[in-house]
């Protein structure tokens, strides 16, 4: 599923400290506004055109941005959509983790109309697939087993030989056929 973030730059100036238990601002012109906590040290006071998004702080929303509802939307629309061809059980499967999947989008979706996010969701060509599916394609979190690291002890410098007959020293094979 596609996020898409609206987030676009700040207005809000910085404070020293952290919010206050309330989560509101409590002084002058930002008295009642949303606290958002960037980091240990500050905060910044949100106005109504922006969202807090911890640990980076208020920024502005574009509230022009309309969600997609998707409504009337169905699964035969989404497999003509993206190229859907299945059998009648395969089908079946993948149309209930179709709607299980576009339920999440439009109640996300409507909440984000109503505020309550500052990125809303689209249906994708992956909107047919379980989170077992879809985690299955995705790079492990988990990094590789640790191994032991061998160092390499390197003499002296010497200075190079005048020459070098490799083939004293067993290196060399034999000639091959070279196509003679």
């Amino acid at each position: 599923m596609a996020f898409i973030a609206l987030a676009l730059f700040t207005l809000a100036a910085a404070h020293s400290g952290t919010c206050p238990a309330t989560k509101k601002c409590g002084e002058g012109a930002e008295a009642g506004l949303p606290c958002c906590q960037v980091d240990s040290t500050k905060f910044e006071c949100c106005s109504s055109s922006e969202a807090c998004i911890p640990k980076v702080g208020c920024r502005c929303l574009d509230l022009e941005a309309e969600a997609p509802l998707y409504e009337g939307y169905d699964f035969a629309a989404f497999c003509e959509e993206f190229s859907r061809a299945y059998g009648t059980e395969e089908f079946e499967r993948r149309r209930s983790i179709f709607q299980t999947n576009l339920k999440k989008i439009k109640a996300h979706n409507t909440e984000f109309q109503a505020g309550l996010h500052t990125w809303y969701m689209a249906v994708n060509d992956f909107a047919d697939w379980s989170q077992e599916e879809f985690k299955g394609i995705r790079a492990t979190q988990t990094p590789p087993p640790l191994q032991a690291v061998h160092t390499v002890q390197f003499g002296a410098a010497k200075a190079n030989p005048e020459t070098m007959d490799w083939r004293t020293k067993g290196v060399v094979t034999p000639v091959k056929n070279q196509g003679t």
